[in-house]
């Protein structure tokens, strides 16, 4: 019966330790919005690059562990807010009808015109960016920094 009781007061006081915890950290301040890159605001890290835009909002800025260096895609006049994807090794984005992607292992922006119909920003998987718009599919592969499409309509 002791050892039931000691068992028994032993779980209480953790339960009231977690309880307390939890209720400190629900009412601590929150931080505000930050990347994941140290806590500075605007730069975005995935696997092997960082990705921010400029402050004068003229271009998109990619670092690339490979190469040692930052590598820059113009952004053209009138864009306002540029939104990109960031994945392993890849940097995505859309700018009108026009695909940009980013090969961390390269050090290479590439970029790929799009039908006038085509819809959404370019998703990002393992190795590759893509975007499918109605027959076509535009893919960015990481290994050669290259966008490249295919048509299924066409044999």
């Amino acid at each position: 019966m002791k050892r039931i009781s000691m068992l028994l007061a032993i779980c209480v006081a953790t339960g009231t330790a977690l309880i307390v915890a939890a209720v400190a950290m629900a009412q601590r301040p929150e931080k505000p919005e930050s990347s994941a890159f140290g806590g500075i605001p605007g730069v975005t890290q995935g696997a092997t690059e960082l990705v921010t835009v400029s402050q004068a909002g003229d271009a998109v800025l990619a670092y690339s562990v490979y190469t040692g260096r930052w590598h820059k895609q113009a952004i053209p006049a009138g864009k306002e807010k540029v939104t990109y994807t960031v994945g392993s090794g890849i940097v995505g984005l859309r700018m009108g009808n026009v695909l940009y992607g980013f090969s961390s292992e390269k050090g290479t922006w590439d970029s790929i015109e799009l039908e006038e119909n085509a819809v959404g920003p370019p998703s990002i998987a393992h190795n590759m960016a893509y975007l499918k718009s109605g027959s076509k599919i535009y893919t960015f592969s990481k290994m050669t920094g290259n966008w490249s499409m295919v048509d299924l309509a066409k044999p």
